[in-house]
């Protein structure tokens, strides 16, 4: 995770210089499909394999029919956008710092829509997070 931490603080900060040189909705639909074409081959050969260990596998024809993939795809590339468009009004760090606290939507909806539990173990770790977030931020 330390690694993955540190790729991202440089990815981050080089996807600004990008938008830039360009604008956000651009660079948004330019990353993702490069993205996507990057990481398909990728995706194909491990449903191959895994194809071959399991026969009863989800057909990826089956998932294009899938409504629910067309709303989940319309909220990322909203995500996306919004991303890159807050990217270019405010400093990298301060910004993915502000994203982060979505952490603690993701364990309220996880109780409320998924029935999850430990949540108050989640809501703990989710707040300790949040206050490490916020030392960091203001020092």
């Amino acid at each position: 995770m330390i690694v993955v931490a540190f790729i991202f603080s440089i990815t981050s900060n080089l996807g600004k210089i990008a938008i830039q040189h360009t604008n956000p909705l651009f660079f948004s639909v330019f990353y993702i499909t490069l993205l996507s074409i990057t990481l398909l081959p990728i995706m194909l050969f491990k449903n191959y394999r895994r194809q071959s260990e399991f026969n009863n596998r989800i057909k990826f024809s089956n998932l294009l029919k899938e409504k629910n993939f067309f709303i989940i795809g319309i909220c990322y590339a909203i995500m996306v956008i919004s991303h890159f468009k807050a990217v270019v009004l405010i400093e990298v760090p301060y910004m993915i710092s502000i994203k982060r606290t979505s952490l603690i939507f993701g364990i309220i909806f996880g109780a409320i829509f998924f029935k999850e539990t430990n949540i108050k173990e989640k809501m703990i770790g989710g707040i300790i997070m949040i206050i490490g977030l916020v030392l960091i931020s203001v020092f």
